[in-house]
């Protein structure tokens, strides 16, 4: 049930296509990140599959196009955050950008894209071309998002200590690309959920946290419960997964998430 991106997750960009560049020679790799290690982690792998083959680190590496590579991006701050003042302080008046990324929430590159497009101006800098790679992406359909709300204490308490606007529930019946089935679905959704405000009530630390719901982080207030990212990295587990998945408080987590 459980979209876990393993070493393959990491590829290392062996070939240029699409016509922007002929080779990575001609590419800049930006290590801009404000906040955590994923983007720092993944230009290591490069450079030491890079180093492997025999060819300059990609860190190393100069060139007209910018390149902004990280894991995982499900909402697109990290994205704006890292960015907006790379733009403002280094960028070159008129540049070009790709960003590159092995897994992501489909459905936000619009935003990104506009976004980025009016800070650039904002700045004083034209960005000519923005170009997206992602070598695979997940859609809200496969997020964990309950069918019904479970009749339990801690749910409800949950609910009502945080004056929860519970959302539409669910509809109809789907699988989507990781369920075995519906009744499964379900099942675990509904788990999830349960752990997860139990882990709350527990663990001071993310009860802390304005965003921090049972099924994961989320800044959208259409997703009250979480947004239920279902996948696992080969680094990391993203704060947005449900929190039964890499959050202390209950058990121990399956996947314990690295301190960013």
């Amino acid at each position: 049930m459980l979209f876990a991106s393993g070493s393959c997750g990491r590829c290392y960009p062996k070939k240029v296509s699409r016509g922007r560049i002929s080779s990575w020679d001609e590419a800049t790799f930006l290590e801009v990140a404000i906040g955590g290690g994923s983007q720092h982690a993944v230009l290591d792998f490069f450079d030491e599959v890079a180093a492997e083959k025999g060819e300059e680190p990609i860190r190393s590496r100069s060139g007209e196009l910018f390149v902004y590579t990280d894991d995982v991006s499900v909402q697109g701050w990290r994205i704006l955050n890292d960015l907006t003042p790379w733009m403002a302080d280094e960028a070159p008046a008129e540049f070009e950008l790709l960003i590159r990324l092995q897994r992501r929430l489909a459905g936000r590159e619009q935003y990104v894209t506009n976004t980025l497009r009016e800070r650039a101006r904002s700045a004083g800098k034209k960005l000519a071309r923005i170009a997206w790679w992602c070598n695979e992406e997940f859609s809200s359909a496969d997020c964990y998002s309950p069918a019904a709300i479970p009749k339990n204490d801690d749910v409800a308490a949950w609910v009502t200590k945080g004056n929860v606007q519970l959302p539409a529930p669910r509809t109809g019946t789907g699988t989507g690309r990781f369920f075995s089935s519906d009744a499964a679905r379900r099942t675990i959704e509904s788990e999830f959920l349960i752990a997860g405000t139990r882990i709350l009530a527990r663990n001071q630390n993310l009860r802390q946290k304005k965003n921090m719901r049972p099924l994961g982080n989320t800044t959208w207030p259409w997703a009250p419960l979480g947004i239920g990212v279902p996948i696992v990295t080969w680094r990391n587990c993203p704060n947005s997964a449900p929190l039964a998945l890499w959050a202390e408080g209950v058990v121990d987590p399956l996947f314990p998430r690295q301190s960013n």
